[in-house]
């Protein structure tokens, strides 16, 4: 049996919102449900993000970089060595507040242009699990 998103542009993509300011993190879950996507989050701290990646298959993550005052590269780091792609969504238009091995990562930035957000999340993620749901 089809899901009503089984024709939508992102279908079947698992992808992790991190975000700390509430409307923009419900926008930002509704856009990619819309889209097709399974959202995971919002999460709004570096640590409950941390723990919702434990384990979780994710094709990407979207990563507010200022989460409550705290950096999220904690989580951007913890995805690499999971080989899960991100984006950072930010207002930062500056490489310096980037570490360096995250100055060449994707950034989207704020507001959120969703028909941008779109290709770029066809663009880096892939569907990990597509083949197992087949």
């Amino acid at each position: 049996m089809e899901s009503p998103h089984d024709s939508a542009p992102l279908s079947g993509f698992r992808i992790l919102v991190v975000e700390d300011a509430f409307l923009p993190a419900e926008d930002l879950a509704r856009e990619l449900s819309d889209l097709g996507c399974m959202v995971l989050g919002p999460e709004g701290y570096v640590e409950t993000a941390l723990k919702r990646i434990e384990g979780a298959e994710l094709d990407g993550a979207l990563l507010d970089v200022n989460l409550h005052d705290k950096p999220c590269f904690e989580i951007a780091s913890a995805l690499s060595s999971r080989h899960i792609p991100f984006i950072f969504l930010t207002g930062y238009d500056q490489d310096e507040v980037f570490p360096a091995e995250f100055r060449a990562s994707p950034r989207l930035g704020k507001p959120i242009d969703y028909r941008k957000m779109q290709r770029m999340i066809s663009e880096h993620f892939s569907r990990r699990s597509l083949g197992s749901r087949i």
